[in-house]
C-alpha cells in the first residue's frame, strides 16, 4: 500500500482471482440497546459509528447514524469490502469496531465484533454519564496542627 501525503488508499481488492464478496452474500444483524448506567430511561440521540479494520493500519468508518429509536438494529455485510477479510470454516467476515456517543456520556467502543449469516446479536451498551462540575465551592476544614513543646519555633 503507498502511501501520499499522509493518505492511505485502500487496496483494489476486486482485482484478486478470488473475490469473498462474491462468494458471500450473507448479512448479519446487530441490536444496540443504549442505556444509562443508572437505569434511567435508555439514551436518546445517541450517535454510533461503525468500522472496519484495513489490516492493523486504520480504522475506516463505513456507516455513521444517530439514534431515533432504541434498542436499534443494524444490518451489515458479513464481509465488507475495504475491512480485513477473513476466511472462516463455513463462511467469510470481516471484525467490525462500533463506537458510542452521547452528550454527557463518555464514549464506548466495542471491538472485533463478529457477524453470524441472518442472526441478530444483541449489545447493551451502557452509558457512563459524565459527573457535572459542582458549581458551588465546597468549605474545606483547616486543622492546624501545633508545634511540639520541645519544637523551638524560629
Amino acid at each position: 500500500m503507498k502511501q501520499y501525503n499522509n493518505l492511505y488508499y485502500p487496496k483494489n481488492i476486486n482485482s484478486s482471482q478470488f473475490n469473498m464478496l462474491e462468494s458471500t452474500n450473507n448479512t448479519g444483524f446487530i441490536r444496540l440497546n443504549i442505556v444509562n448506567q443508572r437505569g434511567e430511561p435508555p439514551v436518546t440521540n445517541a450517535t454510533i459509528t461503525i468500522y472496519v479494520t484495513d489490516g492493523i493500519e486504520r480504522d475506516i468508518p463505513v456507516m455513521h447514524l444517530i439514534t431515533t429509536i432504541n434498542p436499534i438494529r443494524i444490518e451489515l455485510p458479513m464481509a465488507y469490502e475495504l475491512g480485513t477479510q477473513i476466511a472462516g470454516p463455513e463462511y467469510n467476515f470481516s471484525t467490525y469496531n462500533i463506537r458510542i456517543d452521547a452528550f454527557g456520556y463518555f464514549a464506548n467502543i466495542v471491538y472485533n465484533i463478529r457477524l453470524f449469516p441472518n442472526t441478530t446479536t444483541d449489545f447493551d451498551i451502557v452509558m457512563i454519564p459524565i459527573t457535572p462540575i459542582e458549581r458551588t465551592p465546597v468549605l474545606e476544614e483547616r486543622i492546624d496542627i501545633p508545634p511540639h513543646l520541645r519544637d523551638v519555633v524560629l
